[in-house]
């Protein structure tokens, strides 16, 4: 949603502010060599050795790969205020805020039904099996990122390059060509979707959560294990930081986005500085939860472990030939076993 604030960050009679210049090259330099290589991992780790086989781990994923296209943009916005102007011509403008909304979307509706899925796994344990299926959670992810899309497409339309001489320089910058009662309309509605619906969605599922984990499961008519009860406390509590996470670290981009269309328009210098803070605030966001996911499941640890060992290890043609022939009796046996369990989302 940075196509909010491009005239203000890119117009060229805002003072020329070099400290600051300094910390956003410096902050979006860390958002992307960290944002990258974690995200990337994260989905290397999830999807190698047929690993997506929880519904948990499926949502993990499709967060992954929003969050790994939303830094991929962050070199756009950063070098666009550095430099002062677009220089990535008329597709540039249209694919970043266009996918700056989509990945946004994508991310709130993924953690929606990841929480959902938590509270029919807590609540309903039982009655909920026939739904919570892999190619089920699959189906969603497919529909979530559709709908982001369409939702995201009006800026893909509306957004083009534009230009305004001062004397013998040309500045080139995005501009959404919508009205601003447009702009106000689809901002609004954006904002609804993203963040009060969610909001309630959430908050819902993680009190029905809570209240179960603290009561008798009067609801389930089967007993559970410790571990299976231990599991599904620690599963929630995972994705409920990362709710949290990205709820804090979007709200003050939403409130100064609402601010700038409902209220009294905010100093133009003072408005680029918090413009900058806010979206490299959503930035961070993507970085943190491949960080998050290795604090919060000791099974994405040790899955990490094994992906650098895998990658490190040299095998001889000998030994491979050895290791299957060994295993030839096993295989049949293995291949029934499935390779995660609920127990373990990674």
């Amino acid at each position: 949603m940075a196509h909010a604030t491009n005239m203000t960050l890119a117009f060229p009679t805002i003072p020329e502010t070099p400290v600051l210049d300094t910390i956003v090259a410096i902050a979006f330099t860390l958002i992307f060599v960290t944002g990258v290589p974690g995200n990337l991992l994260t989905i290397y780790v999830i999807a190698r050795k047929g690993q997506v086989q929880t519904t948990t781990n499926v949502y993990i994923l499709s967060l992954s790969c929003a969050d790994l296209v939303f830094v991929l943009c962050s070199p756009l916005y950063a070098v666009e205020f550095l430099v002062i102007g677009n220089k990535f011509g008329e597709v540039g403008c249209r694919l970043r805020d266009t996918l700056d909304i989509c990945t946004m979307l994508a991310s709130i509706f993924t953690l929606s039904v990841m929480s959902i899925d938590r509270f029919f796994a807590v609540v309903f344990p039982v009655k909920s099996l026939g739904y919570r299926s892999d190619m089920c959670a699959k189906s969603i992810i497919i529909v979530i990122w559709a709908v982001s899309l369409t939702v995201a497409l009006p800026l893909f339309i509306f957004t083009h390059e534009s230009e305004v001489a001062f004397g013998d320089f040309v500045i080139r910058f995005c501009q959404n060509k919508m009205s601003f009662k447009a702009q106000t309309a689809y901002t609004t509605t954006v904002f609804i979707l993203a963040f009060p619906i969610p909001f309630v969605l959430i908050t819902f599922c993680y009190l029905s959560i809570t209240s179960t984990l603290l009561h008798t499961d009067n609801n389930n008519p089967l007993p559970q294990s410790t571990d299976s009860k231990k599991s599904k406390r620690r599963v929630a509590r995972m994705v409920l930081i990362i709710v949290i996470c990205f709820f804090l670290c979007w709200l003050p981009f939403w409130i100064f986005i609402m601010l700038s269309y409902y209220s009294v328009p905010i100093e133009q210098n003072t408005g680029k500085v918090i413009a900058v803070l806010f979206i490299s605030l959503t930035y961070v966001n993507s970085c943190l939860n491949p960080v998050l996911y290795t604090f919060l499941s000791e099974n994405f640890r040790k899955n990490v472990k094994k992906a650098f060992k895998c990658c490190s290890r040299k095998v001889s043609p000998v030994s491979v030939i050895q290791a299957n022939a060994g295993n030839t009796s096993t295989s049949h046996a293995r291949a029934r076993q499935p390779m995660v369990t609920e127990m373990g989302a990674f």
